[in-house]
């Protein structure tokens, strides 16, 4: 006798529709939580049912309609460069170091000082503001012995 190895699921519910939770989408599409979150809020990736208050999860049929949505926009993305000299071209290089010539000039424009920390440095006595820290505490100890001793 040949033992049924059909799937329970499969055998029972042959094309039945059901929902995807986040790990099964982001396994299913290859795409991150972040990713899925910010398509949907784009509307180019299918809108998330909610189940529960707290609880979301996508139809498998949305899904794969999106997916296959995908690959025949590559499809059709590729018959539109079909020669090599179609492709679009990247920037030349002296142009694109230009650009971020610029970018730089701009950024130091706009650039800010940073901010005094109200809080002193920490760090290992001898060290940068934690050493001017204990010279300040040094210095004001013994300026308070020569008062106390004065005032004897």
């Amino acid at each position: 006798m040949v033992a049924n190895t059909t799937p329970i699921t499969t055998a029972l519910h042959p094309q039945q529709d059901r929902f995807l939770r986040l790990p099964d989408v982001a396994f299913l599409t290859g795409l991150r939580r972040s990713s899925i979150y910010a398509l949907s809020k784009a509307g180019t990736f299918p809108k998330a049912v909610h189940l529960t208050g707290y609880s979301v999860a996508w139809r498998k049929s949305e899904l794969e309609a999106w997916m296959a949505e995908r690959l025949t926009l590559r499809d059709s993305t590729a018959l539109l460069f079909d020669a090599p000299e179609q492709l679009p071209q990247p920037a030349p290089a002296a142009a694109a170091h230009a650009a971020n010539t610029r970018r730089r000039a701009q950024a130091a424009s706009h650039a800010v000082a940073p901010c005094e920390s109200p809080r002193p440095a920490r760090g290992k006595k001898g060290s940068g503001a934690a050493a001017v820290s204990a010279a300040a505490t040094a210095t004001k100890r013994a300026a308070r012995k020569t008062t106390t001793r004065a005032a004897a």
